[in-house]
């Protein structure tokens, strides 16, 4: 069982200044590229202050961009999206093949009969 560090979970979100170096989809943390938003809100001077997490340390980063670092940032969300939904895709259907090929294999081996769709009682 790994060990969780509750000195470092308890620490204030990373500032802002350290994530400016890196993607925001980045963990400044574990380089981890699956960070989250979870909140926003519009500043003056199209910036923007935004409220991150990432999903497997927990790290929270908290701090003003500019418009076009969130653009990318959204891109960077849009794209994962995409490939989340390609995966769901791929994966429901190889998963029907495979239970058709069971179900032809039961049927094959006379594994199911009338009795199998009965009411149960």
């Amino acid at each position: 069982m790994e060990s969780v560090d509750l000195a470092r979970a308890l620490e204030p979100a990373v500032k802002a200044e350290v994530v400016e170096r890196r993607p925001l989809a980045e963990c400044p943390a574990c380089s981890s590229v699956l960070v989250q938003p979870l909140s926003w809100r519009e500043r003056p001077g199209e910036r923007i202050v935004l409220m991150l997490r990432c999903p497997e340390c927990e790290q929270r980063v908290e701090g003003e961009f500019s418009a076009e670092q969130v653009r990318e940032y959204d891109l960077a969300l849009r794209d994962g999206r995409k490939r989340l939904r390609q995966w769901h895709r791929t994966l429901t259907a190889q998963n029907m093949r495979d239970a058709a090929v069971a179900l032809s294999a039961a049927f094959e081996h006379d594994l199911i009969g009338a009795d199998d769709f009965a009411p149960r009682r």
